[in-house]
């Protein structure tokens, strides 16, 4: 580290990490992921010999905004499409839920579908922490109501609440989830203790949220290399748009500025089938394809015309220009 830095670790400040990432991105090339693992990698070193001064120095503002500089920088880096999780997924692996561990970390997953959440948002993710907290999650008659003070999209933090209805009776339940985790499965009670916690009490972090969602891919056929924590916003967008909802719903829902949530819509089977029946029914009744006021037939049965005669008649009564003598 003493390498990297260039500098005694004793006096490690905010300026020596930036120029380990300024290095490691232009000189040595490394992505965004690979730098920011490598501080998460420091962070954890300095806080296990207990030099937490040194591991908030990863933690200034210039640091972080350079991160999350590099982070859209690498935008470009080529990936598999990644594969939506499911409501079909989570209901297929939940027999295999069984220590506390892991039913904590399927609500965290139950919450993220239904809630089109960003895994920032909900689980510990390097180097933004978590965000969280229990003292954010309110409840109500039928409901949850859960604040997220920092989003992607909240340029100016002034956070956003995201709500969610119980579907009383359903082992799927979130807001049932939710409340058993919130009551049951929480060591650290405090309105500052992370809302999704290990049996330890820290937060769930996100290779553990994305290591979960593999083992749910695999166990439903899929290819666990193609899903990542992100899948299940994906997936809840992808479920809203086979549901029949409107793009401005699902929009809103998901909390997007852009256009780019239409890049999660999938096309399933049923969908797919759906539109081949259509086409079908289209081939007894001319009625179907409409050109303008005229059915295709119609259309096809109107006489054309060049277009020297479409010409003339655009061009007829307007005064001619005069050409210019040279």
């Amino acid at each position: 580290m003493a390498l990297w830095f260039d500098c005694d670790l004793d006096q490690l400040c905010a300026e020596h990490v930036l120029r380990f990432i300024a290095h490691a991105h232009q000189e040595d090339q490394k992505s965004h992921s690979a730098i920011a693992s490598s501080c998460t990698a420091s962070i954890s070193y300095f806080k296990t010999v207990g030099r937490a001064d040194e591991a908030s120095r990863f933690a200034d503002p210039r640091v972080l905004d350079a991160l999350r500089g590099l982070h859209r920088k690498d935008l470009n880096r080529k990936r598999p499409e990644r594969i939506p999780i499911t409501m079909w997924m989570l209901a297929k692996y939940l027999p295999k839920v069984k220590t506390d561990k892991d039913l904590v970390t399927f609500g965290a997953c139950l919450i993220g579908l239904c809630g089109l959440l960003r895994a920032s948002e909900f689980v510990s993710k390097a180097p933004y922490g978590c965000t969280l907290r229990r003292s954010h999650i309110t409840f109500g008659q039928g409901r949850v109501d859960i604040l997220l003070v920092r989003s992607k999209t909240d340029t100016f933090e002034e956070g956003v609440t995201i709500t969610l209805f119980a579907t009383s009776g359903h082992s799927l339940c979130p807001v049932s989830w939710l409340r058993d985790i919130y009551d049951n499965h929480s060591k650290d009670k405090s309105p500052d203790a992370p809302a999704f916690q290990k049996p330890d009490g820290t937060a769930v972090t996100y290779y553990q949220l994305q290591t979960f969602l593999k083992k749910i891919a695999a166990e439903a056929g899929v290819s666990a290399s193609r899903v990542s924590a992100h899948s299940l916003r994906i997936g809840g967008a992808t479920t809203l748009f086979e549901l029949g909802y409107l793009p401005d719903v699902v929009k809103r829902l998901g909390r997007w500025v852009s256009d780019c949530y239409q890049r999660y819509q999938r096309l399933g089977d049923s969908v797919l089938r759906s539109i081949a029946k259509a086409f079908v029914t289209t081939a007894s009744d001319e009625s179907h394809g409409m050109v303008g006021s005229q059915t295709v037939l119609q259309a096809c049965r109107v006489n054309a015309i060049t277009l020297d005669e479409c010409h003339a008649r655009l061009t007829a009564g307007k005064p001619q220009k005069k050409s210019k003598k040279k």
